[in-house]
């Protein structure tokens, strides 16, 4: 279970999203280093690819309530598909879209996602890699 709410940093390096490993599990923490901000207190970093699309965190699947609606990374910005995303997905408690760093912006409220610990609140706590503030959530 998730502790406290998780604070995240946008992560400073933009990944490529057809890199082969992003799509799944691996040992290989390392891969992960060159993405993380430098002198930011956080929990966890909030991976963002090439096209600026957010993806997931080094740990968690992310989601966005905007409109009211829980929204999760579209599979195409290079996410691992993991296992309680593709059951909310199924059950209709989650939908998923592309999303932005302008999504942070909107959303109403934030959370990570993994089938070993479920839901935790987050929050975004540092700025993005263009050094505008983002808000917490």
């Amino acid at each position: 279970r998730w502790a406290k709410p998780v604070r995240l940093a946008v992560a400073r390096r933009r990944l490529p999203s057809d890199h082969p490993l992003w799509r799944h599990k691996t040992a290989r923490r390392d891969i992960y280093r060159e993405h993380v901000p430098i002198d930011a207190p956080h929990d966890d970093v909030l991976l963002v690819n090439e096209r600026g699309e957010l993806a997931e965190t080094r740990i968690a699947n992310a989601v966005l309530e905007i409109d009211g609606v829980l929204w999760t990374p579209h599979e195409s910005t290079g996410l691992l598909p993991g296992v309680l995303r593709a059951e909310l997905i199924a059950s209709g408690t989650l939908r998923e879209r592309v999303l932005t760093l302008a999504d942070l912006e909107r959303a109403t409220a934030m959370w990570v996602i993994n089938s070993l610990r479920g839901w935790g609140r987050a929050e975004i706590v540092v700025s993005s890699p263009a050094g505008a503030a983002l808000s917490a959530r």
